[in-house]
């Protein structure tokens, strides 16, 4: 579990619109973590849903890259995850090109290791479907090149979501879906803002069609305001010297109503 959870500790878009991005989260709709040691990873994620269709690619190596992330709880099939304040410099892996998007990628890092999120307003990152790839120049982190097949869109059939959703940390919550019959469901109820927020985590495969999210899990979570997001994803890893590079394809689900699964959360 920790293995699909580790590389990126994401949530979903911050901002007062659907899928719109708010700087106050310091890009927190995409936070990439990897676990502590040598693994780094490549984020690519998609939204269309009506007017929202926009996009980004993130990637981050070694601990601690977008924000110190810790798992404080693994409770099958859920983590819990505890984020604070980022660290400074990281490793790089050189420039990263990024193929098969609906526009060729190019990310390329600062002095500090760290590499600004390439972002898409004004359409979709990639097609369902589409066969993305990534390589990267080396630095650091040595050359690799790795590819996914972009997942296609989930239905969210329960709960009903719409631009918020409130949690009553007493109440079973589930999950349910219809559509990508690969890949991986990933569900993130996230707590807090940019300088400290906790978070859980949970992902069942796609056609398993629903997951619960355990009452022990929730209790955990503070009460207070933050975001929720579903989202299914494929990925590959592999090895690049010492390191283990995972590159992910995510598509944000959508609601019953046709919005996008994301939004503003409530935890009580």
């Amino acid at each position: 579990m920790l293995a699909l959870l580790g590389v990126f500790a994401s949530i979903g878009c911050k901002g007062s619109l659907e899928g719109t991005p708010d700087a106050s989260w310091q890009d927190t709709d995409a936070r990439v973590m990897p676990l502590p040691g040598m693994l780094g990873g490549v984020l690519a994620r998609s939204r269309s849903a009506g007017a929202v269709a926009n996009g980004e690619v993130r990637a981050a190596f070694g601990s601690g890259s977008e924000e110190s992330c810790s798992a404080v709880a693994d409770i099958a099939p859920c983590v819990v995850i505890r984020c604070g304040a980022p660290q400074a410099t990281h490793p790089s892996a050189g420039t990263i090109m990024v193929a098969g998007a609906a526009a060729p990628v190019a990310l390329v890092p600062d002095a500090g290791g760290n590499y600004p999120p390439y972002t898409s307003e004004t359409g979709a990152l990639f097609a369902p479907g589409a066969r993305l790839s990534v390589s990267a120049a080396g630095d650091d982190v040595p050359a690799f090149s790795i590819s996914t097949i972009a997942p296609s869109v989930v239905t969210v059939t329960q709960p009903a979501l719409g631009a918020s959703l409130v949690v009553d940390r007493t109440v079973d919550l589930s999950f349910g879906w219809t559509g990508a019959m690969s890949g991986n469901v990933r569900i993130e109820l996230s707590v807090g803002g940019a300088a400290a927020r906790e978070a859980l985590v949970c992902v069942a495969t796609a056609t398993e069609g629903h997951v619960g999210m355990p009452p022990s899990g929730l209790a955990m979570l503070p009460a207070g305001s933050g975001r929720y997001e579903v989202r299914v994803e494929t990925d590959d890893t592999i090895g690049a010297g010492t390191w283990t590079v995972t590159f992910t394809a995510a598509l944000v689900g959508l609601s019953a109503t046709g919005g996008i699964a994301e939004g503003a959360l409530s935890v009580l």
